[in-house]
């Protein structure tokens, strides 16, 4: 069996970056990351857009929360659509570290964790409809809780339109 799949990484690709600076003896006040993107024009056959089209452009944020002594997620809405079939997505990098440390991402889509196996976001018949989807990443309070300095890395998500068997 051959099975054709279509690809988008973002509509050409989407690099989501994330910095952080936490400063000795004091509270971290904020958590932010730019998203860059190199933008292919889409068909109208298969795309992965965002809803802000500033997504791409501006440096987002992950507020600290003081009480909690947690950062609060991250959150976007994307208009997918795909003719040829169902979408699939998988995470290509996926990481965030400093100095001193690590700190996971988790990365979910549609209710749906990503990871480094493709994973079915939109079914068949609603991604040839067009259907949006929600975003949501956020740090994993590592054990121990966070330690301060200045966190830096990627998330590079790809898109697959999957064709059915037999099409």
């Amino acid at each position: 069996m051959i099975r054709f799949i279509k690809r988008v990484l973002l509509s050409g690709g989407l690099l989501i970056s994330f910095s952080c600076a936490l400063e000795a003896g004091s509270v971290a006040d904020r958590w932010a990351y730019g998203i860059s993107s190199v933008n292919v024009l889409p068909t109208q056959d298969f795309y992965v857009l965002p809803v802000d089209p500033q997504l791409l452009t501006q440096q987002q944020t992950l507020e600290w929360d003081g009480e909690k002594g947690d950062f609060h997620p991250f959150g976007a809405s994307f208009d997918v659509k795909s003719t040829a079939g169902a979408i699939r997505v998988y995470l290509d990098t996926s990481d965030m570290s400093s100095r001193a440390a690590e700190v996971s991402l988790v990365v979910q889509l549609d209710q749906n964790k990503l990871s480094s196996t493709a994973v079915e976001v939109v079914n068949q018949a609603d991604a040839q409809a067009g259907k949006r989807v929600w975003l949501n990443i956020w740090a994993e309070r590592p054990v121990g809780g966070y330690k301060v300095g200045v966190y830096s890395g990627n998330i590079t998500m790809v898109f697959d339109a999957v064709m059915p068997f037999g099409a």
